[in-house]
């Protein structure tokens, strides 16, 4: 719509050191809705509500309902798209597992390389968590190829380079 875009995130997962091999994660339904555009601070500025189910089919969930809230700044400055965003999350459960608590940060630029084939580049941290379940602060490097399908429909790909603080460790999906 005009003002609003739905989202539907979700992980395939492909190991063969798993069983079954093939798995998906949970299931995140947000709808992104713009509230101003053009401001000369904050350029077009939207919320992102979202809520994850616990639909993971393997362990690769945290078993909790999350709910969160993302602030996104959006602006173009020639041909690069530049977001910036602050987001928390609060889940259920007793933080054995995931904290209750968690939020994040991103600056991203995306840019275009050659007709429908561009390129995102995204420094991205998650804040220090508490609890049974918390970690260190992290910040990262996220790369990659993006392929604009439709107006209203784009695909993408990405590597993480870790910069500082404690990365996933895929043991933990096994």
């Amino acid at each position: 719509a005009r003002r609003a875009q739905l989202n539907l995130l979700f992980n395939v997962i492909v190991d063969q050191a798993l069983d079954p091999s093939l798995a998906t994660t949970d299931l995140t339904i947000g709808l992104k809705y713009r509230i101003i555009d053009d401001n000369p601070i904050l350029g077009s500025f939207a919320l992102l509500p979202a809520i994850k189910l616990p639909t993971a089919s393997l362990r690769s969930g945290t078993g909790t309902t999350d709910y969160s809230l993302l602030l996104i700044s959006s602006r173009e400055i020639g041909p690069v798209a530049m977001d910036h965003n602050l987001g928390a999350t609060r889940r259920t459960g007793d933080g054995t597992h995931a904290s209750r608590t968690a939020g994040i940060w991103t600056a991203s630029f995306g840019f275009p390389l050659s007709g429908p084939l561009g390129a995102t580049v995204e420094l991205f941290g998650f804040r220090r968590t508490t609890g049974p379940a918390g970690s260190k602060g992290i910040a990262a490097l996220l790369i990659g190829p993006t392929f604009l399908v439709r107006e209203w429909l784009a695909l993408d790909a990405g590597g993480i380079v870790p910069l500082t603080g404690p990365q996933p460790d895929p043991e933990l999906l096994r």
